[in-house]
């Protein structure tokens, strides 16, 4: 009785386990495909406001917003670090301890005047409470090159330097940053959290925002009835032939 019952178990968990599967997989799809990390090389040099020197790669403790602009004449650079920071003034984490941001002055000539001037614009932008510790804002090292760095981009890094998201302007979203946040966070339950996020919210271009994926909500719902179904059905059975047998 207990051998007959054994198939049927073992494939009741083998189907949901390839369903979750398929549904992790759709979630982390969502994310975007990692890419360089908006064009800056994580061995790049760099100088902070009191002329320190600054490898990339070692600022990357935490989850990073990496952004880039070029002082002398990027006006696309400055108007997406008013958006990026307008979009973090509604983002519901600790800037600091969850994440930092990094802007990279491409500018060879940017002195400690124009880095403090770039930082202070972005923080007034934000229009909430941010610790101005969280947001670096750096020049060139004497000899370094950006390389091919885009202005209208912004990579969310993993610690490490792994890339988890790109975000391209003219729109910037909260959501979006705070889902790639989480993405990033060396926490897995944070990252779980914002596969499934991803996987339940579909991005309406239209109006742009997020909304219910009201199709894949319901091919989550008739999918957990269906296992429940087939769980009791399974059981029910196991426990006829087992009465069958004892009246026997």
């Amino acid at each position: 009785m207990k051998t007959a019952a054994a198939p049927g178990r073992r494939g009741l968990t083998a189907a949901l386990l390839v369903a979750l599967a398929v549904c992790s997989g759709s979630a982390l799809s969502a994310g975007g495909t990692p890419s360089a990390p908006a064009g800056l090389p994580l061995d790049l040099q760099l100088r902070d406001e009191a002329g320190s020197s600054l490898r990339l790669g070692d600022l990357l403790d935490v989850p990073t917003i990496l952004s880039s602009v070029n002082s002398a004449s990027d006006v696309e650079g400055y108007a997406l670090q008013t958006l990026l920071a307008s979009a973090l003034g509604a983002v519901r984490l600790p800037a600091g301890s969850a994440y930092r941001v990094v802007t990279v002055d491409r500018n060879p000539r940017a002195d400690a005047a124009e880095l403090r001037t770039l930082k202070n614009s972005a923080l007034a932008s934000v229009g909430a409470p941010f610790p101005a510790s969280a947001w670096l804002s750096l020049g060139l090292a004497p000899g370094a090159t950006a390389g091919d760095a885009d202005s209208n981009t912004v990579a969310v890094l993993a610690p490490g330097g792994r890339v988890v998201r790109i975000l391209h302007g003219p729109v910037i979203l909260p959501l979006d940053l705070g889902l790639a946040l989480l993405s990033a966070s060396p926490n897995p339950l944070k990252r779980a959290s914002a596969s499934v996020l991803r996987f339940c919210l579909v991005f309406d271009r239209v109006n742009q925002h997020y909304a219910l994926n009201i199709l894949r909500l319901s091919g989550i719902v008739i999918l957990v009835l269906a296992g429940v179904i087939a769980l009791y059905l399974i059981l029910s059975g196991g426990r006829r032939r087992k009465r069958a047998g004892a009246g026997v």
